[in-house]
C-alpha cells in the first residue's frame, strides 16, 4: 500500500550564502564560501554545485532523484535457488537501505553477487538499497550447518549478525570449529560487507544467539539459551538442572565479553528479542518453563511455557521481570520476539493457546492457538495484551515499533483470522501477515502475503525512516505479494517486501 505523500517541504535556507573573496575560503557550512546553490525546482535532498540542502520531506515522504517529495513506492524482492531458502531477520539505516540475512542452499543470485552454498545450510547477509536493489551480499560458509536469527546495524554502517553453527563455519578468512553439538556466533561486518571479527562460545551442548543489538557507545547485546554449560570467553555459566537457560552477553567494540549473565530455572527458558536501554542497560523479551529466576525474581507459570520480559542495567544486573503465565497445563503462551520503542516500553509477540493472563490483562486464543502482542511499560507493568487470529494456528514471529510510536507485528495465519476489526483468509497452507497497531494495541491494518497450497511466513520486519514497513520471510510456489505475483525457484525462497 502507498503512503499518502506530503505536499509541503521543508526549507532548509532561505538565500544564498554570501559571497566569499577569491581566497578559497569555506562558510560555516563547509561548503565553497564563493558557491552559489543551485536548487532550481527541488524542494528536498542536496543540489550538486556546493554540495547544500534544498529542504527534507515529512516523515511519510521520501525525497526523490529530481528532488521532489513522494509517497515511497512499494517493491518486492525475490531470491533463491533450487534448494530452500529463508530470511530471518531485517534491519534498516536512516538513508533507507535495508540489512537481511537468514540461510540458503546451493547457488543463489542476489542481484549481480552469486553465492554457493557449501554445507546443506550457509548462512547469507546483504544490504538492499531503498529501492529494492542488492547493494552487497557475502556468505558464512564452512562443512557444518549454519543460521543467522538476528541482524542489527550501527551508524556506522557496521552490520552484526547472530545465530548459531555446528562443525566448521568460515566467516571472510577466519575458520572456527564448534566446541560443542552447536555454538553461537556475533560476528561484524564493516558498511562494505567484508567481516571484520567473529565471536564464539560453546561448550558440550546446543547454545543459540537468538538476537543482537548495538548500543551507541558500540557495546554489542547477545541474547539467546544455553544448555547445561558455556564458556563464554572465559566465563563460565551452568544453567539450573542441566536445562536450557536465558543467556545475555555484553561484548566491547572489539567483540570481547565483558560480563554473561544467565536466568530460567529447571524448565527450558530462552532469551528470544534483545535491545538497548538508556545507560548501556539492555532488555529481553522470551519464554520461560514452570519457574524461573531473573536475579532475585521468580517467574511462574502452571502452562507449559510462559511469555517474559525482562531488564538488566549496564553490569548485567536484573532491575525488574514481568511475565504472562497460566493457572492450567493445558493454557500456554510462548513469546518468540521482542522489540523495544524510543520510550523504552517493550513488545512480546508470540503464541497463545487458551486463557493467559500477563500482569491481570487477560488474553483467550479463539480457536488453536492466536498471534499476540503485550506492551510493557518501562517499569515493566503491562499496559495492554491483545491477541489475533482464527481456529487454526496463527503465530507472531516479529514485531517491530517506529519513531511514531505505530507497531508492526508479522508472523503467519491459517485458514479465516481476525486483527481487531480486519477479517483475513489464507489463500493457501498458510499465508504471512504483516499487521499495523497503534500505541493502544488497536490493529489498524492488515497486509498479507501468500499463495495456494503454499506455506508462506514473515519471520521479520522493520519500519524504513518514512515510515512504509518492510518484511522478510519465505515463500513457496506462486504467491501474490500486494499486486505482485512471484514463483520460488525450488523449495521455498526468501523475500524482502515494502508494501
Amino acid at each position: 500500500m502507498r503512503i499518502a505523500p506530503l505536499a509541503v517541504a521543508v526549507t532548509l535556507f532561505s538565500a544564498c550564502p554570501p559571497m566569499g573573496g577569491n581566497d578559497g575560503g569555506s562558510d560555516d557550512a563547509g561548503n565553497d564560501a564563493g558557491c552559489v546553490p543551485q536548487c532550481g525546482s527541488r524542494v528536498c535532498g542536496t543540489e550538486s554545485s556546493c554540495g547544500t540542502s534544498c529542504g527534507s520531506c515529512a516523515q511519510t515522504a521520501v525525497c526523490s532523484a529530481a528532488g521532489q517529495c513522494v509517497a515511497p513506492t512499494p517493491f518486492t524482492v525475490t531470491t533463491g535457488g533450487s534448494g530452500d531458502d529463508a530470511a530471518f531477520s531485517v534491519a534498516t539505516d536512516l538513508a533507507g537501505n535495508s540489512y537481511l540475512t537468514g540461510y540458503f542452499a546451493g547457488a543463489i543470485s542476489l542481484g549481480d553477487h552469486q553465492l554457493v552454498s557449501q554445507a546443506p545450510r550457509d548462512v547469507f547477509i546483504a544490504k538492499v538499497s531503498r529501492d529494492g536493489a542488492y547493494l552487497w551480499a557475502t556468505a558464512v560458509k564452512g562443512t557444518g550447518i549454519k543460521q543467522a536469527q538476528s541482524i542489527a546495524v550501527d551508524q556506522s554502517g557496521a552490520v552484526f549478525v547472530s545465530g548459531f553453527f555446528t562443525g566448521q563455519a568460515v566467516f571472510g578468512s577466519q575458520t572456527i570449529t564448534a566446541t560443542g553439538a552447536r555454538d553461537l556466533f556475533v560476528t561484524k561486518l564493516n558498511a562494505n560487507g567484508e567481516f571484520e571479527w567473529t565471536f564464539t562460545a560453546g561448550g558440550a551442548n546446543a547454545q543459540m544467539a537468538g538476537r543482537v543489538a548495538v548500543s551507541q557507545s558500540g557495546a554489542i547485546y547477545v541474547a539467546g539459551t544455553y544448555d547445561n554449560t558455556v564458556n563464554v570467553g572465559g566465563i563460565m555459566l551452568t544453567s539450573v538442572a542441566q536445562s536450557p537457560d536465558v543467556l545475555v552477553v555484553r561484548l566491547n567494540a572489539d567483540g570481547v565479553p565483558t560480563w554473561a549473565v544467565s536466568a530460567g530455572g529447571s524448565e527450558p527458558d530462552e532469551a528470544r528479542g534483545v535491545a538497548v536501554t538508556s545507560g548501556d542497560g539492555v532488555a529481553i523479551g522470551g519464554t520461560f518453563g514452570g519457574s524461573a529466576t531473573f536475579g532475585s525474581q521468580m517467574l511462574t507459570t502452571q502452562g507449559f511455557a510462559g511469555a517474559f520480559a525482562a531488564k538488566l542495567d549496564a553490569q548485567g544486573v536484573y532491575t525488574w521481570a514481568t511475565g504472562c503465565n497460566s493457572s492450567t497445563l493445558s493454557d500456554t503462551i510462548f513469546g518468540w520476539a521482542m522489540n523495544m520503542d524510543t520510550n523504552q516500553n517493550i513488545y512480546v509477540t508470540g503464541q497463545v493457546n487458551g486463557t493467559v493472563s500477563c500482569s491481570g490483562k487477560m488474553m483467550q486464543s479463539v480457536g488453536g492457538e492466536d498471534a499476540f502482542v503485550v506492551k510493557f511499560n518501562s517499569t515493566g507493568a503491562v499496559d495492554w495484551a491483545k491477541s489475533a487470529g482464527g481456529q487454526n494456528t496463527d503465530v507472531g514471529w516479529t514485531v517491530a515499533v517506529n519513531s511514531s510510536g505505530v507497531g508492526l507485528v508479522g508472523g503467519e495465519f491459517e485458514g479465516a483470522a481476525t486483527f481487531g476489526p480486519h477479517m483475513v483468509t489464507s489463500k493457501g497452507a498458510s499465508d504471512g501477515f504483516a499487521a499495523r497497531f497503534d500505541a493502544a494495541g488497536n490493529f489498524t491494518q492488515v497486509h498479507t502475503f501468500g499463495g495456494a497450497l503454499a506455506a508462506d511466513v514473515a519471520f521479520g520486519v522493520a519500519w524504513l525512516p518514512w515510515l512504509q514497513p518492510l518484511v522478510v520471510g519465505s515463500f513457496e510456489k506462486t504467491t501474490l505479494f500486494g499486486n505482485a505475483t512471484r514463483t520460488s525457484a525450488g523449495g521455498s525462497d526468501f523475500f524482502v517486501w515494502a508494501p
